[in-house]
């Protein structure tokens, strides 16, 4: 059965029939930011996170949102950093000027992440990915509906249900956490690890897969040297949940060149 993954969550495409019409896609705005430091050299106290329309290190972060799924698929399962029973290096799978904070899909939990203090850090609030085909023959799109519209239309339901998202770090919120909605405008391809099939999602086959990508994605500045404490809450449906991820930022290396995120 095609699963729905999500903060927290697994959940069945049978509860999912609806007819409410996707989400819209949020659009870039073609501005350019670069990684800076959450404290200037004063030691003042600087903003948290790139916003919603900005472009870090020139790509959208509907794009950034898509890289995060891309990564988190294309880990083995022994080694794979959302699957908490296996406790993996949170480095795993991370490389370039971005890195992406592993979350859970039991929450809540909490665990510790060492992360170069060069990288920005990719944070999946709460995420639905939805990929095609899988081995349910009643998963198909409708006559005369697109691919793209059947699969934006099985995930919009899970992410409106969201609510009261927040973020903070050592403290300080991210404004407006309910802001940072990103939904695919397009299709875009995934390849899942073959051995996240039976414990992630069902319909991975180890190739190339068209996929849509609908949640809430922040984009934190790269952390000081030290270490920190960071807090995603919201609710659903189903309940609160809560997650705490302590990350401890070092001096970046020398993999910090490079492809970022893929």
């Amino acid at each position: 059965m095609r699963a729905f993954v999500r903060l927290g969550l697994l959940l069945s495409a049978t509860a999912l029939a609806c007819e409410r019409a996707p989400a819209p896609a949020t659009a870039p705005v073609e501005s350019q930011s670069s990684g800076t430091a959450l404290f200037d050299k004063g030691g003042n106290a600087g903003s948290l996170a790139f916003g919603p329309q900005e472009k870090p290190y020139g790509r959208s972060m509907v794009e950034w949102s898509e890289r995060w799924w891309r990564w988190g698929y294309r880990v083995p399962a022994s080694e794979n950093p959302l699957l908490v029973d296996v406790e993996p290096d949170c480095a795993n799978g991370q490389r370039g000027h971005v890195w992406n904070l592993p979350i859970s899909f039991a929450s809540p939990f909490s665990r510790t992440c060492d992360i170069p203090s060069s990288r920005a850090i990719v944070v999946n609030l709460s995420g639905v990915l939805n990929d095609y085909p899988c081995p349910d023959t009643s998963f198909h799109p409708a006559k005369g509906q697109t691919l793209y519209q059947f699969l934006i239309q099985g995930a919009a339901p899970i992410v409106n249900a969201v609510f009261d998202l927040t973020l903070t770090v050592d403290g300080r919120a991210v404004p407006n956490a309910m802001d940072y909605r990103f939904t695919s405008p397009r299709l875009f391809d995934i390849t899942g690890n073959p051995t996240l099939q039976p414990v992630l999602d069902g319909c991975i086959t180890g190739k190339p897969q068209p996929a849509i990508s609908d949640g809430y994605f922040v984009m934190l500045r790269p952390l000081p040297v030290g270490t920190h404490t960071i807090i995603t809450s919201g609710a659903d449906p189903n309940g609160p949940f809560a997650d705490t991820i302590t990350v401890h930022s070092r001096h970046g290396d020398s993999d910090h060149d490079g492809d970022d995120g893929e």
